[in-house]
């Protein structure tokens, strides 16, 4: 997931696999988990989510809500990133499973 949109209702799955980089892990055995967004380079936080709100588990898989109007920030060329956490104890999250570059896109309303 490379793309996000502002302003828009979005569900999107977000698999954590073992160190093989093949296995999915089971996301039952997760104790917490937070996904944020930020400004690149910075501790800047537009949005973030975990498994109390905007995270849930869907059979083994985590999957991330974002409600419309809860992103509400646009910028492509590098101007955010996003990561995702897990923890297996709570207290004990672990480096990202991902840290990468997202644009997000505008999405117009039409008025």
């Amino acid at each position: 997931m490379s793309v996000l949109y502002e302003n828009a209702y979005q569900l999107i799955s977000l698999p954590v696999l073992a160190a093989d980089g093949i296995t999915p892990v089971d996301a039952n055995l997760f104790a917490e988990a937070e996904y944020r967004v930020k400004l690149a380079g910075t501790c800047t936080e537009v949005y973030s989510a975990s498994l109390i709100s905007g995270i849930s588990v869907i059979g083994t898989t985590l999957q991330l809500e974002i409600l419309e109007n809860t992103l509400q920030v646009s910028g492509t060329k590098g101007e955010y990133t996003h990561y995702l956490r897990v923890a297996y104890a709570v207290g004990q999250l672990e480096a990202p499973v991902f840290d990468s570059v997202v644009d997000i896109l505008p999405v117009c309303e039409i008025v």
